[in-house]
């Protein structure tokens, strides 16, 4: 909990936070379950399982990053986006100074600006498309960090240096292929 102060918030303001628990079951009254007295979810723990009554449900399953393989992929400097934040943000555990961020979507834009902020040197943002889907707004950002963009390019390889990832090699659109020294590879995708 001390790890993530919005759930510290959150008990404080009387929210029944339970950690290791598991929704199982939805139930809401229809021609098939009219005995219930309300909705109803089902949840479960490490040592029981039982029904909890509500009035209005959020279910915020959290998100996981995406992988891609190429070759390379599953070593050290290998990293998704939600792990490079929580690595920078949550834990300040990060021990990476230069960034490759796959993906120029919200998500890639985001984690670029995020690294970038927290002094790390953001190599490039790749792009398979032949250009970015962010807006124009958001290309500025990048711009104004003097982060650039490759469009049109995809990752080949994460070629190994003595601790892990030394640099990455991307096959360009036109057939060329071009190598980016960094210490880490960010997914952000999907």
């Amino acid at each position: 909990v001390a790890a993530n102060p919005a759930l510290e918030a959150a008990a404080e303001l009387g929210v029944d936070v339970r950690l290791g628990v598991t929704a199982w079951g939805l139930y809401v009254g229809g021609p098939a379950l009219r005995g219930l007295p309300a909705p109803m979810v089902g949840l479960a723990g490490a040592d029981r399982s039982w029904m909890c009554g509500f009035d209005r449900l959020i279910l915020a399953t959290g998100a996981r990053d995406v992988a891609l393989a190429f070759s390379g992929w599953d070593q050290p400097g290998v990293v998704g986006a939600n792990g490079l934040h929580a690595l920078l943000q949550r834990y300040d555990a990060f021990a990476g100074q230069r960034v490759v961020v796959l993906g120029s979507g919200e998500l890639g834009i985001t984690t670029a600006l995020m690294a970038h902020g927290r002094g790390l040197e953001v190599a490039a943002v790749v792009e398979a498309l032949d250009r970015s889907p962010a807006s124009a707004e958001r290309l500025a950002e990048l711009a104004a960090a003097r982060i650039p963009v490759l469009a049109g390019h995809t990752p080949r390889r994460a070629e190994s240096g003595r601790d892990g990832v030394a640099r990455l090699g991307l096959a360009a659109g036109d057939g060329g292929e071009v190598a980016v020294a960094c210490d880490t590879v960010c997914l952000a995708l999907g």
